[in-house]
């Protein structure tokens, strides 16, 4: 199967200062203070958290990993991910980009303040304050790195060695392939599946005390929307059940849902039909 033109492996990286140090002797004080072993623990200092602007850096990476992570499938271990082209051009680029840009719009900030949050910790941490507890520089580390590059089709590669072997290198790059694309589908089945749960549990157990938001209904929605994005097999059962999941959450007024005894119950068992079926392909 070639992908070349439909898909793109992404890659995201980030990196920042974690503000963290291990205060050794304080450690080795309330070790000894509390008749504790040298392997109970450590003593760890926050550095240059106030003000939050440090927290927020920190708490944006996070949102930004969550977001490609979101929008794109597994492809190799512990490296890049994979997604469709016109999923990448209609909404990674411009959302990821977006978020991207927030993060780093916070360092310069944090890179100006950082010599008098420096000196506010002289304050917080006491006689536990230590210059060198501090790099002289911080700026450079706070980076985000990321790419997009085409799959290789297999017409693509040019092996200098025998027919044999190349078609014998071919054809194992191919079953590769094939394993990684079933794989993504999997991936595809269990998030729809969780979405779909979580939100007939949300239904099925309205009642006193208990809320009922409508970003659930949307998020499921967007959720099937991007899923349908990430079928890179084209598998028709994934689209079909992704469509059934929005036209039963699209249009819903939630106000009338929480008030309706019986619209819940009835919508409870569309989507626990819905899930019956999806269970078949989990």
């Amino acid at each position: 199967m070639d992908l070349s033109n439909r898909v793109l492996l992404v890659d995201l990286h980030i990196s920042a200062w974690p503000g963290l140090k291990t205060d050794q002797r304080a450690t080795v004080e309330v070790q000894q203070f509390n008749k504790a072993t040298k392997d109970s623990g450590k003593y760890q200092k926050f550095l240059c958290r106030a003000g939050g602007l440090l927290t927020k850096i920190h708490n944006k990476g996070v949102e930004v990993r969550n977001l490609h992570k979101t929008l794109t499938a597994p492809w190799e271990d512990q490296g890049k991910r994979v997604i469709s082209t016109d999923l990448y051009i209609t909404k990674y680029r411009s959302a990821v980009i977006s978020a991207v840009s927030e993060l780093q719009g916070l360092y310069p900030e944090f890179n100006s303040k950082y010599p008098e949050l420096v000196e506010a910790d002289r304050e917080i941490h006491g006689d536990m304050w230590k210059l060198e507890d501090y790099p002289t520089v911080v700026a450079s580390s706070f980076d985000v790195e990321m790419s997009a590059s085409p799959i290789p089709a297999v017409k693509d590669f040019r092996l200098d060695m025998s027919e044999e072997l190349a078609t014998e290198l071919q054809e194992s790059y191919e079953r590769d392939i094939n394993r990684k694309l079933a794989a993504v589908t999997k991936d595809a089945w269990e998030r729809l599946a969780e979405s779909t749960r979580r939100l007939h549990s949300a239904v099925s157990g309205y009642g006193p005390g208990k809320r009922l938001f409508s970003s659930l209904f949307t998020n499921l929605e967007d959720t099937a929307t991007v899923l349908q994005g990430l079928n890179l097999s084209n598998n028709a059962q994934l689209n079909s059940l992704a469509d059934e999941v929005k036209e039963l959450v699209r249009g819903l007024v939630v106000d009338n849902l929480k008030e309706s005894p019986e619209s819940r119950t009835v919508l409870s068992n569309q989507f626990q039909s819905v899930l019956d079926k999806m269970n078949a392909y989990i």
